[in-house]
């Protein structure tokens, strides 16, 4: 693309970052989000929505690459450091939706706080993609996100 066509539909770098990150978080929400769908067991609904997020990365791993690398140039850059801050809430807000809306359809609780189980989430998923990133381990990957989503459902109880 050329660097006019950037400066045209962005005024600044902050702008440009806003809009990237905005499209992950929306983009995330969809994959996960997707799994709700299903309708029974919230175990099935977690294990589904952990392979449509393998899936996602399997898809376009140089997206999640690029992803990742400007998440961490947030965290360095003093100009973007409040808005990778607004991602990552973002990313835990999304993450807590989808986990309440989880809990809701099956008519079952958490029971740890959302926002706590969507920070871990998050951690995991953002490790396990940066660790496929580097291996390739499609085995892997998927094991651990099964396994993610089985210690996941086992936090759900009947209300």
């Amino acid at each position: 693309m050329p660097l006019g066509a950037v400066h045209y539909a962005f005024d600044s770098k902050t702008s440009l970052m806003r809009a990237v990150y905005a499209e992950d978080v929306e983009t995330a929400a969809a994959v996960l989000g997707g799994a709700l769908s299903l309708s029974g067991d919230p175990h099935e609904v977690l294990r589904c929505a952990m392979q449509r997020y393998a899936a996602s990365l399997r898809t376009d791993p140089q997206a999640e690459l690029v992803f990742q690398e400007l998440g961490l140039m947030g965290v360095r850059d003093e100009e973007l450091t409040a808005l990778a801050a607004e991602a990552v809430v973002g990313f835990r807000t999304e993450l807590a939706r989808f986990l309440t809306q989880v809990a809701a359809d099956a008519e079952h609780v958490w029971d740890a706080p959302v926002e706590v189980l969507a920070e871990s989430l998050f951690g995991s998923l953002i490790g396990l993609a940066q660790n496929w990133l580097g291996t390739g381990d499609d085995a892997l990957l998927d094991a651990c996100l099964d396994d993610v989503a089985l210690h996941l459902g086992r936090r759900l109880s009947p209300v």
